[in-house]
């Protein structure tokens, strides 16, 4: 059986090269796959049904007669390793769905050029909440927030309240919501603390002084900065913004907030230990404007110290 890169070296070679797939693709060990030759290019096309699945075809020693001339255009059958029932004669199994079907039909076409209006490739939602010039507080959903050891970038409309508060009061709390929040989200997102509503955000957004109680959420006292958190957020970090700054473009802001406490609802802390359990927790995911939460695990970092996890997970119920 060919592993991946000898598949990928013997179909470029040409049309009369028989292609197989391996279990490093993750598909069914009875689903067939089509694969047409296009100028020593292959091209996934499709998977064939059930049906083709026979004694005859499915026989280890099995291969497609190679044409005396190859022409532009041929069409071979890729397949994993048949299952016995199917050597045997009785038929095929039950057709499976694989489980990586976008991974391998890319490997098989060519890439496109787009011009996507926006690139918010999937990243997690955050809701920061910060100290007005009155003494109240704002609170407002993002979703360009990354990490860099105990500092966390984040990327603001430079006309937005929240970039206002943290240049003239840096303190905030950065506020993860789980997946089963996204609808309070949704709810602060056309909402703005800024009055008279800036013109940039005249036909989206409006004005609303108390974001908390317009997103059904509770504020909850922080230890070490003014700002509240959001209680029903799982994981919650106080911090202080210590570089305010525009970007290259100048629409937006960045800042850089240093965390000097990190709150953690208990059923996502491996016991005993002061970490995170990635089993038991699942960030909202701001996808290309959708809102997502995580899969199952596919595997963990050579650097995970936490590489079992805990069977338990956080479901809708976190932070209620």
């Amino acid at each position: 059986m060919l592993n991946s890169r000898q598949m990928m070296a013997r179909a470029s070679f040409g049309a009369s090269s028989l292609i197989h797939t391996s279990h490093p693709w993750h598909l069914s060990d009875d689903l067939p796959i089509a694969v047409v030759i296009v100028d020593a290019e292959p091209k996934f096309t499709g998977f064939l049904p059930p049906s083709c699945c026979t004694a005859s075809v499915c026989a280890p020693a099995s291969r497609p007669p190679a044409p005396s001339s190859p022409s532009p255009a041929t069409t071979w059958t890729a397949r994993t390793s048949c299952p016995p029932v199917c050597q045997a004669g009785r038929g095929p199994r039950p057709f499976a769905r694989p489980l990586n079907v976008p991974f391998l039909g890319s490997l098989f076409m060519s890439h496109l050029t787009i011009e996507p209006s926006i690139l918010y490739f999937g990243t997690p939602v955050v809701l920061l909440s910060t100290e007005n010039e009155d003494g109240t507080f704002n609170l407002a959903p993002m979703s360009s927030a990354w990490a860099l050891g105990n500092v966390i970038v984040l990327g603001l409309g430079a006309e937005g309240h929240t970039a206002r508060n943290l240049a003239e009061r840096p303190e905030l709390v950065i506020n993860l919501p789980a997946p089963h929040l996204w609808e309070a989200v949704e709810r602060l997102a056309p909402l703005t603390g800024r009055d008279p509503v800036p013109a940039s955000k005249a036909d989206r957004s409006r004005f609303e002084p108390d974001k908390f109680g317009a997103a059904g959420l509770r504020a909850q006292p922080s230890d070490g900065v003014r700002p509240p958190r959001v209680a029903e957020c799982p994981l919650q970090f106080e911090a202080t913004a210590a570089r305010v700054g525009l970007d290259v473009s100048g629409s937006f802001v960045i800042a850089e907030a240093v965390v000097s406490k990190v709150h953690a609802d208990p059923r996502i802390v491996v016991p005993g230990t002061q970490h995170v359990d990635p089993a038991a927790w699942s960030p909202l995911v701001y996808n290309f404007r959708h809102y997502f939460g995580l899969g199952d695990q596919l595997g963990h970092s050579y650097r995970s110290q936490t590489p079992g996890g805990v069977p338990e997970t956080v479901s809708a119920t976190a932070g209620s």
